[in-house]
C-alpha cells in the first residue's frame, strides 16, 4: 500500500464522495494513472475535474469481451444484479446489445 501525499484533497473530495472513492482519485492523480475504475456519477465528475480517464464496471466487462477475455457479459451482469449491484434496465439492455448477446 502506498500512502497518499495529499490528504487535504482527499478530505475535500470526501465532502461529496465516500473515503474509498476520494482516495482512489487522489492516488490515481498522484500516480498519473492511465485509467480509473469508477461507477458513481459524482466520482466520475471528480475524475473529470482531475483530468483522469475512467471506465465503469460495464465498460470494463465489454472491453474484456472485445479482447476475448470473457466469452459472455450477460451472465456476469446478471450475477452482479442478483448480488445487489445497481444497474438500470436501460444500461443492462444497452450492454447486452453492445456485446451482441
Amino acid at each position: 500500500m502506498r500512502p497518499l501525499s495529499n490528504r487535504a484533497v482527499v478530505d475535500y473530495l470526501r465532502t461529496e464522495l465516500d473515503a474509498g472513492e476520494a482516495e482512489v482519485l487522489v492516488l490515481a492523480h498522484e500516480l498519473r494513472a492511465d485509467l480509473v475504475l469508477l461507477d458513481e456519477p459524482k466520482a466520475r465528475f471528480a475524475a473529470e475535474l482531475l483530468n483522469l480517464h475512467y471506465i465503469g464496471t460495464v465498460g470494463l466487462l465489454l472491453l474484456a469481451k472485445r479482447m476475448n477475455i470473457l466469452a459472455a457479459v450477460r451472465p456476469i451482469l446478471d450475477d452482479l444484479r442478483t448480488n445487489g449491484f445497481y444497474l438500470s434496465d436501460k444500461v443492462y439492455q444497452a450492454a447486452i446489445r453492445r456485446a451482441n448477446e
